[in-house]
């Protein structure tokens, strides 16, 4: 024989069942594990001592490069005859004022343009320099301002103030009538280091 369900007793135990059930709460994510933690802190980057020491060596340089261009910069014109102006000693000072000074190179600029006589002008100022040479002389011409002449001798103390030239030089003054007078210069360059002074 067949039995017919109940719904009301179906329904009664649905209920007292309903009340044993927990309900799930939602997911919710893991903390991450310590193992994880270090890998991420593995794989960021960090200076190595040998990256730092390059970073600590390329600053020095370029602080030393930009004290240089501030010396240079900060250099005071040189002025025809103002011997102490950029730090010449008092000995040397009177030896160029007497023209008792042993000369390394001797120019004559002589026949030469305007344009040929600044470039040998450098040339040889800077030549002078890497040879570890301490003075030279250097003939102008007095030429005649009338004629319009002795534009030589007028712009010669302006070559030596341009950039690249003047840290190599340090005083100049008109040489003795004996070696030229005012068509005539001697120049005091700076000694580079590693040559004995004479």
């Amino acid at each position: 024989m067949m039995t017919q369900h109940n719904d009301h007793d179906g329904n009664s135990a649905w209920e007292r069942l309903k009340t044993r059930v927990v309900p799930l709460s939602p997911q919710e994510p893991s903390p991450p594990s310590s193992s994880s933690h270090h890998k991420e802190a593995e794989g960021k980057s960090h200076p190595t001592p040998m990256a730092a020491t390059g970073i600590r060596s390329h600053q020095a340089t370029a602080q030393k490069t930009r004290h240089k261009a501030r010396n240079e910069h900060s250099l005071p014109p040189l002025v025809v005859g103002d011997l102490r102006r950029r730090g010449l000693g008092r000995r040397e000072e009177k030896a160029m004022r007497s023209g008792d000074v042993l000369v390394d190179r001797r120019l004559d600029l002589h026949g030469l343009s305007l344009t040929d006589a600044r470039l040998k002008v450098h040339l040889v100022v800077q030549q002078a320099y890497k040879n570890g040479h301490t003075f030279l002389h250097i003939i102008t011409g007095k030429g005649d301002k009338q004629q319009g002449s002795g534009v030589i001798r007028e712009a010669f103390c302006r070559w030596l103030n341009e950039p690249h030239i003047t840290p190599m030089v340090i005083a100049l003054c008109h040489a003795v009538g004996r070696h030229g007078g005012e068509g005539a210069f001697y120049v005091r360059l700076k000694r580079v280091r590693g040559h004995k002074a004479r």
